[in-house]
């Protein structure tokens, strides 16, 4: 899950991070949306080092804008510089392979690859 948009920012060896996306809070009519990713990191010795990025931010009509702060998930210290983040909407090439037939088939997906590669702690 690389959040900011920027692979340096939470990408370890340039590989994408996967985490489910909790505590999600959407309001309609001011647009606002927050949610909370927990997204262990390892250190140089093979510890798991905690992660928990919170996002506060604004959907609009192409973009999502918004705040994005990480924290130890144990100490609650802060692991990285806040920073504001803006993610644009933008087109894919082959959408039609991210297209699920059905929320129970876009499920079984996202299982799978949370099982695969997500959070362990």
């Amino acid at each position: 899950m690389c959040i900011s948009g920027e692979r340096r920012m939470i990408c370890a060896l340039g590989d994408y991070t996967t985490a489910r996306l909790e505590n999600i809070r959407f309001d309609a009519a001011t647009m606002k949306l927050s949610f909370q990713a927990r997204n262990p990191l390892y250190g140089e010795k093979g510890t798991v080092i905690r992660n928990l990025f919170v996002f506060d931010g604004l959907i609009r009509a192409n973009v999502i804008e918004g705040s994005l702060k990480c924290r130890n998930a144990t100490t609650h210290e802060p692991c990285l510089n806040d920073q504001t983040v803006s993610w644009k909407k933008v087109t894919l090439k082959n959408a039609a392979i991210y297209r699920m037939g059905s929320r129970r088939d876009w499920e079984t997906h996202v299982n799978e690859q949370l099982e695969e590669h997500g959070a362990r702690w």
